[in-house]
């Protein structure tokens, strides 16, 4: 059952760090597909000119091109123009590396799947490889939200090689837009599919690519590396994070929406592989803390205080003189008028 709040309601259940007791070398999956956005859509512009040429193009939100093969770099698809590498993107102030590569696993879409099917929504979904507007589509028995953790790295094989092509490591959960319910069943509630995807992580999971990157392939086996953080899978981050009404509200979410405890909240914030776009910034701001990514960006310039308006008018010079010692000389001067 859930815990007691003051008001009498129960905050919801959060996934347990049980959850990543599944043996590491059965976390294993094959990439299916991999996805390209066309480039040709505007992504350098302002967003309203870019919805405009997309639709000129008859260019449907999550469209992408199905490739045989993809070069991943740390800035993710090479030739393929996504949000992260977009002009908007680049207005959040966060890095663009926390979300090179969006992946999709089978067994995430199934989740989405029994979760329409349990729901009423007011249109039909159709899930499956593409159809989140994911890089990397990985047919899986055992990966999804509830087993990879934050900072886990995965290594991408072909055939037989004993070191893989390409190293990913994974940077958050994907908190999915508004577009999730447009396209799949139109409901934007609480029990709608993009609310739904955000509480549990399932919209899709954002990795990393680990130095100079490389290249995957339909068929390329994905398996496990390394784990930083077992105690954190990404359906546990979600819950605590996106559980409560601030995901409709368009709004930082406030200190309440959190669902776990402060010694949780200070753990979550302070993990190293976190990614800062819509995660670690918003712990941030839970915590009352000095605004970084998006809120640092958004944040007014500070004011200088007007001169003295009863006559006089005050200057402070600071000269920092360099040493064997740091010395900080203040000079103040004063002018009076009249």
């Amino acid at each position: 059952m859930g815990m007691q709040t003051r008001s009498g309601k129960k905050k919801p259940e959060v996934p347990t760090p049980k959850e990543t007791k599944q043996a590491p070398e059965a976390l294993v999956g094959r990439i299916g597909a991999i996805f390209a956005r066309r480039s040709d859509l505007g992504d350098d512009l302002d967003e309203g000119e870019q919805r405009k040429v997309a639709a000129g193009k008859d260019h449907a939100h999550f469209d992408r091109v199905r490739v045989d093969e993809g070069t991943f770099t740390p800035e993710g698809l090479k030739g393929s123009t996504t949000f992260q590498n977009s002009k908007r993107f680049r207005e959040k102030n966060s890095p663009v590396e926390d979300r090179a590569v969006c992946v999709v696993t089978s067994r995430m879409s199934a989740a989405l799947e029994a979760h329409a099917a349990a729901t009423p929504l007011r249109k039909p979904v159709s899930f499956g490889p593409g159809r989140l507007g994911e890089q990397l589509w990985v047919e899986s028995d055992t990966l999804d939200t509830s087993v990879v953790c934050v900072g886990d790295e995965f290594g991408v094989f072909r055939g037989g090689a004993d070191a893989p092509a390409l190293v990913l490591r994974v940077a958050s959960p994907r908190r999915p837009c508004s577009y999730v319910d447009s396209i799949h069943g139109g409901t934007y509630t609480r029990d709608g599919v993009r609310s739904f995807a955000a509480r549990t992580g399932n919209a899709g999971i954002f990795c990393r690519v680990l130095g100079d990157g490389g290249a995957a392939a339909a068929g390329d086996e994905l398996r496990l590396l390394k784990r930083p953080h077992p105690t954190w899978p990404l359906a546990r981050l979600a819950k605590l994070v996106y559980s409560g009404k601030g995901l409709l509200s368009g709004k930082a979410l406030p200190r309440s929406d959190w669902a776990g405890t402060a010694a949780e909240l200070e753990e979550a914030a302070a993990l190293p592989e976190l990614a800062v776009l819509e995660w670690k910034e918003e712990l941030n701001g839970m915590l009352g803390r000095k605004p970084i990514g998006q809120y640092a960006a958004a944040a007014p310039a500070p004011t200088r205080a007007a001169p003295d308006a009863a006559g006089g008018l005050g200057a402070v010079v600071a000269l920092a003189i360099a040493g064997n010692a740091a010395l900080l000389l203040l000079v103040a001067a004063s002018v009076a008028l009249g």
